[in-house]
């Protein structure tokens, strides 16, 4: 994607912001957004008419959301299957975390995300003028996942050491993300049209915040990956 299409107020907060999602502590502020159409094959989930070109929240993004929050989920099983205590607790150095600790990591922010979203984003009014300009879904995956920028993680959401086995991890996991994905499954909201404020990605409306949750699960999956290619991460 050509960075020339962004909206020069996004690309700002893309390279000047710092990543944080200590989404407990998130100011909400509602903004306009919008987007030039709506694929005709799709089925909106709100019963209103739409307006011409206005964005709403489709049955076929709804299969798409679940569809990735599937992949995640599945990935995080895999990394953390068969891992011993060794593995699960192994740090490259005492600075870095360990497999346990971004696992926890992961868990918390599913948590934090999701209650953001459910009790703030999705409470907020529909501002006026919201179909004035809206970034594109894609910039959220490409920038969540790009690695190759650090960020810390704010003190709400840094691991404490609450998880000491991987039964409690998948334990802890599955019910998280159970709740994430039974809620997408089932809202009637249109998600297309609750909008707030992102510390990346600057005003992106309630669906965009699904898919910036998960792309975060995957961001962190990846760091594990990574972890696991260490020249002294433990054979067994």
């Amino acid at each position: 994607m050509s960075l020339s299409i962004i909206n020069p107020y996004i690309l700002k907060k893309l390279f000047k912001l710092a990543f944080a999602v200590g989404f407990v502590a998130f100011g909400i502020v509602c903004s306009s957004h919008a987007q030039n159409q709506v694929a005709a094959n799709t089925t909106p989930v709100s019963n209103k008419k739409a307006a011409k070109n206005s964005v709403v929240f489709t049955e076929k993004e709804r299969a798409y959301a679940m569809k990735r929050f599937q992949l995640t989920s599945d990935l995080f099983a895999k990394e953390i299957a068969g891992l011993s205590d060794a593995q699960l607790n192994f740090k490259e150095n005492p600075k870095r975390w360990s497999i346990a600790e971004v696992a926890e990591h992961i868990i918390d922010a599913e948590y934090g995300v999701f209650s953001l979203i459910t009790k703030k984003v999705l409470n907020t009014p529909v501002p006026v003028g919201k179909d004035d300009y809206r970034i594109k879904d894609q910039v959220i995956w490409m920038t969540v996942t790009n690695r190759n920028t650090k960020f810390n993680a704010p003190p709400q959401i840094q691991p404490k050491g609450k998880y000491k086995t991987k039964s409690e991890i998948m334990s802890a996991f599955k019910k998280a993300r159970k709740t994430t994905m039974g809620y997408m499954e089932k809202t009637d909201i249109d998600l297309r049209n609750r909008f707030a404020q992102n510390p990346v990605l600057g005003m992106i409306d309630g669906y965009q915040w699904f898919l910036f949750l998960n792309a975060h699960s995957y961001r962190h999956l990846h760091q594990i990956k990574q972890i696991k290619k260490h020249k002294d991460f433990p054979a067994k």
